[in-house]
């Protein structure tokens, strides 16, 4: 309301400098003040109109350039974002998503997620997709992907719902340096224990 009570001030406003030094009309003084006040009505729609359009332009302008922003952060950030359905299904991904999964984009959405889950990781992901899908709170899990060319991957998913309810957004991490550093550590404890032992 009182964004609409200020455009018909600023209309108003705008229509009386306009009519300043306008020159009287002769005739009858009713019908001419009638005639005034419906033209005045008139230019001050007009004007709220013009001014509407320009605020309405203002405003996509501004939706524009932030949706540009929005878009490049998202494809060009460094982390994997995918956007998924309840049964899965990928509904987005971002260029770095794509290229972790070595896949075209273009390919990769409309595609199930676990199509790229190992076997021996499925019923992990299936659990973590449904807790995910059951609270509002962020959940995580590890898990092996077999991407295009059946390399073995293991990555780190970190997946939250939508305040709508009907997607979530997945991140991935590639892992794998950092567990074949793990296993490696492990198999020198192992050795130095067995020496230690022998």
């Amino acid at each position: 309301p009182n964004a609409v009570a200020e455009l018909r001030r600023r209309a108003d406003a705008r229509v009386s400098e306009h009519q300043k030094g306008q020159p009287s009309h002769a005739g009858d003084k009713k019908s001419q003040g009638d005639v005034v006040r419906a033209l005045h009505e008139l230019e001050v729609h007009q004007i709220e109109l013009e001014l509407q359009n320009a605020e309405l332009q203002k405003t996509r302008n501004e939706l524009e350039a932030a949706l540009e922003k929005f878009t490049d952060l998202y494809d060009f950030a460094p982390v994997a974002y995918l956007t998924l359905d309840p049964e899965g299904i990928i509904r987005e991904a971002n260029l770095t998503g794509a290229s972790l999964l070595k896949i075209e984009r273009s390919t990769l959405v409309n595609r199930r997620f676990a199509s790229f889950v190992a076997a021996a990781s499925l019923p992990a992901f299936d659990t973590f997709l449904q807790k995910v899908l059951a609270a509002e709170m962020r959940q995580s899990c590890e898990a092996t992907l077999k991407v295009e060319g059946g390399v073995m991957m293991e990555v780190e998913m970190e997946a939250i719902l939508f305040k709508s309810g009907r997607t979530c957004r997945l991140t991935l991490t590639d892992i794998t340096e950092r567990k074949r550093a793990e296993a490696q550590l492990k198999a020198s404890f192992k050795e130095i224990n067995a020496l230690k032992s022998a």
